[in-house]
């Protein structure tokens, strides 16, 4: 603990502080109406030699600052002879130091110290009746302020050659700028060792030597290629090696970084003008002009131009073109496409010194394609056999199967006999016989039209099995077959199917040889709604009386 300074070989007896002091110290923490109160005032300084009036002071690190801490005694009749004094920063001052402190006296004690950071000095000062044993206490506070050893500043320019002192800059991306640190003492020290760490550069310095005298600058500069925005901070550190202390200082600059050049890609289906849309819709084969236009935004004119896009290929290769700053340029291509594309550009600019600098975007095409209507074509047959398919597939389970044999005579009029065999409960039956129709394509020899006769026996439940066989006699020397050919598409024959002619008269309880309504009811009991048997009853309609 440092050494009181006592004046007059103890406390000196001052004044008494002015009613003023006295209030303002006695609201600090001591109240009350009984006789006995002590008022502490702490004051700061720089002065040794005097009591400073203030309780706030600002110095640089190094600096020697004298602390006052003036006792008053505030009884009319109370004599204090113990006194203890202590520091929060620099601790006990005094510890039960005998000094007669007189009714209504004043006396004050100083310390000196170096101030190297920023403190708050709380005190509290204690004294001791003897006589009674009472003991009474004051506190008062005051503040030593530091300012930073050293100033750092971080400016950024364009220009190598200079120390900006500007804080921020704007440019296009790509382009280097120059960032400048500079570091001023601003104490009475001299610095030998300094470390510089940036956000762009990392450690640009690291203990290097350099004897920085009070109030003197150095700076350095540092190149950066600005390919995106950032906020750089830099912090500048020193080093007493005489103490061994550090003292360091923050600072930072932003650099701002745009797109040097700016590119539009539109599409229209006009050939005479620059589109001012990003898409078009055309009908497959149209053709379509695509506009892209560029525009310098930067303080540079760039002298080469190179446009490449997705769809039309290089348009450009290395073109020679001054586009000022601020100035637009344009250029059209046609395509013609029979899909929907999205057509992409880049369009790369750069100057004489070879800076270089791109920008992209892109215009779509919509092509709307038509689908043909396919078309059903018969195609007859080209040779003089055509074969002949006849099936006969019920609508009702289980299904029944047919035999077809063909044997051929020299009679010219060939004879068939189908015959169908049902069986079903209940045992309503009829006989049915039918002469279809069948389309066909023959030779020039005469053609046969078979005859089919067919014997049904049907029930209300369409639940029958069927058993056909088909005779057929045609000429020795002639070999004619019907054909029927349906074709959805030019390569597909459909077999015929012959047309049935039944005899409807089915009227109970006997049958009077006309078809009329009672034929009716009982047709649509036997078909029992079945929907895939109503050309029954269209074919029953011909026949009606």
């Amino acid at each position: 603990m440092p050494a009181p300074l006592l004046l007059a070989a103890a406390f000196s007896l001052l004044s008494p502080v002015g009613p003023s002091a006295v209030a303002s110290i006695g609201q600090a923490g001591f109240a009350g109406d009984k006789a006995g109160l002590v008022a502490l005032t702490t004051t700061v300084g720089t002065n040794t030699s005097v009591c400073s009036s203030s309780d706030t002071v600002t110095v640089s690190p190094s600096s020697a600052v004298t602390l006052c801490y003036t006792i008053s005694n505030l009884s009319p009749d109370v004599t204090y002879e113990v006194h203890s004094l202590s520091d929060s920063v620099l601790g006990d001052i005094l510890v039960d130091f005998p000094y007669a402190l007189a009714p209504a006296a004043t006396a004050y004690i100083t310390q000196t110290y170096t101030a190297w950071g920023s403190v708050v000095h709380d005190s509290t000062w204690t004294v001791v009746d003897l006589d009674t044993g009472n003991m009474e206490m004051a506190q008062d506070s005051a503040t030593v302020q530091v300012s930073d050893a050293i100033e750092v500043e971080v400016g950024v320019g364009a220009d190598s050659s200079v120390c900006s002192g500007s804080e921020e800059i704007s440019v296009p991306k790509g382009l280097k700028v120059h960032f400048c640190y500079s570091v001023r003492n601003a104490s009475n020290i001299t610095f030998e060792l300094h470390t510089l760490i940036s956000d762009e550069g990392g450690t640009i310095l690291q203990n290097f030597p350099y004897l920085l005298a009070p109030a003197s600058m150095a700076f350095i500069t540092h190149e950066y290629t600005a390919n995106s925005s950032m906020v750089n901070h830099a912090t500048w550190t020193v080093e007493d090696t005489d103490t061994g202390r550090l003292f360091s200082s923050v600072d930072s600059a932003t650099v701002t970084v745009f797109n040097p050049v700016e590119i539009e890609a539109t599409v229209g289906a006009l050939s005479n003008s620059c589109a001012l849309t990003k898409s078009v819709t055309v009908t497959e084969g149209a053709p379509v002009y695509f506009c892209f236009s560029i525009r310098n935004l930067s303080p540079l004119t760039f002298e080469q131009h190179t446009l490449d896009t997705s769809h039309t290929g290089n348009v450009l290769a290395n073109f020679p073109y001054s586009l000022a700053p601020g100035a637009v340029a344009f250029i059209t291509q046609e395509l013609v496409t029979s899909a929907s594309v999205v057509n992409v550009a880049t369009w790369t600019v750069s100057t004489n010194s070879g800076y270089v600098a791109y920008a992209t975007d892109s215009a779509s095409v919509n092509v709307i394609t038509f689908t043909p209507t396919p078309t059903l074509t018969l195609t007859p047959s080209d040779t003089p056999t055509p074969s002949s398919t006849l099936t006969d597939t019920p609508t009702s389970t289980p299904t029944p199967t047919s035999t077809l044999t063909d044997t051929q005579t020299s009679t010219p009029t060939p004879t068939s006999t189908l015959t169908d065999t049902q069986t079903a409960t209940p045992t309503p039956s009829n006989t049915v016989t039918n002469t279809p129709t069948l389309e066909s394509t023959a030779t020039d020899t005469p053609t046969l039209e078979p005859t089919f006769t067919a014997t049904v026996t049907s029930s209300k439940t369409e639940a029958f099995t069927s058993t056909a066989t088909a005779t057929e006699t045609a000429p020795p020397t002639e070999t004619p077959t019907s054909t029927r050919t349906a074709t959805p598409t030019a390569t597909r024959t459909e077999a015929a199917t012959p047309t049935w002619t039944r005899d409807y008269d089915i009227a109970p309880p006997t049958v009077d040889g006309r078809i009329n309504a009672l034929d009716l009811i009982e047709w649509l009991k036997l078909l029992n709604g079945d929907p895939s048997r109503s050309d029954t009853l269209f074919d029953f309609a011909r026949f009606w009386e």
